[in-house]
């Protein structure tokens, strides 16, 4: 049985579906409670930044309008990149025991049934 079978095949299939419903919806809630967030902040910005109420100081203003012409507005330049790369060499063994392990995985939450190959016809 093949990666491909089991995630192509009717099983494979209704689970990837599943999935992706999940991962919607947590990304839908998750957008949400940015959404109310950024209203919040940006409300605290147009205080500071309007000062009506006389409590920012210059200061506080300076920063205010430096984050949002910097930060908000995409204009700030990047402070710090950072990449990693993994390299290794793995033998057949090692990489039939890592299939292996896999293969038990997947069996043990019920996404892979044992199902016998048919003979290639050539």
């Amino acid at each position: 049985m093949t990666v491909s079978n089991t995630l192509n095949g009717e099983l494979g299939q209704h689970k990837l579906s599943e999935i992706r419903q999940d991962r919607d919806r947590d990304a839908k809630k998750t957008v949400e409670k940015i959404r109310v967030l950024t209203d919040k902040a940006l409300n605290v910005y147009h205080e500071i930044f309007d000062n009506e109420s006389g409590n920012a100081t210059v200061k506080d203003q300076i920063a205010v309008a430096n984050t949002v012409t910097l930060e908000l507005s995409g204009l700030r330049v990047p402070t710090k990149v950072q990449s990693h790369s993994v390299h290794t060499t793995l033998s057949k063994d090692e990489i039939d025991s890592f299939k292996k392990r896999g293969q038990l995985a997947a069996k043990g939450t019920g996404i892979i049934i044992d199902v016998e190959p048919s003979e290639e016809v050539t």
